[in-house]
């Protein structure tokens, strides 16, 4: 999820183009977040959204979000649930996992902050880890 000229909201983005490069299984697909996501994601077994959100820690920092407490939260002074998420079924959001990274910046422009690009060599290789121990998890 996110938007290529909104700073650091486009981590996301970012992080699919790089975890592309690596080697995956033929059960791994990525996509970017559009209308066709809610319909695809019922094809998979466990589903892995990646955001920008703040949270807990500073700039830079990587933390898994509980997507039924997202849901619980609103926006505004509506009651529908967030975005993306909302458009999910409940048996989607059952499989789902949400990365997120707490941004530094959310002006306009492509840049990543100094914080989320400092962050990425380890951030990587944690979420490949998770997929793939997701993928072996599912196959025992």
């Amino acid at each position: 999820m996110g938007d290529d000229h909104c700073g650091d909201g486009s981590i996301a983005l970012h992080l699919i183009d790089c975890l592309r490069q690596f080697d995956w299984p033929g059960d791994v697909a990525f996509c970017r977040a559009d209308e066709s996501v809610p319909r695809r994601a019922e094809e998979f077994a466990r589903v892995v959204m990646l955001d920008a959100m703040e949270g807990p820690e500073g700039p830079g920092a990587l933390y898994q979000a509980d997507p039924a407490e997202l849901m619980n939260r609103s926006s505004g002074k509506s009651n529908e649930p967030m975005g993306m998420l909302g458009m999910l079924s409940p048996a989607v959001r059952k499989r789902l996992a949400i990365f997120a990274l707490h941004p530094r910046t959310s002006q306009w422009g492509s840049q990543l902050s100094d914080d989320v690009l400092a962050a990425l060599p380890a951030i990587l290789p944690y979420i490949r880890a998770f997929v793939l121990k997701t993928l072996g998890d599912l196959s025992v």
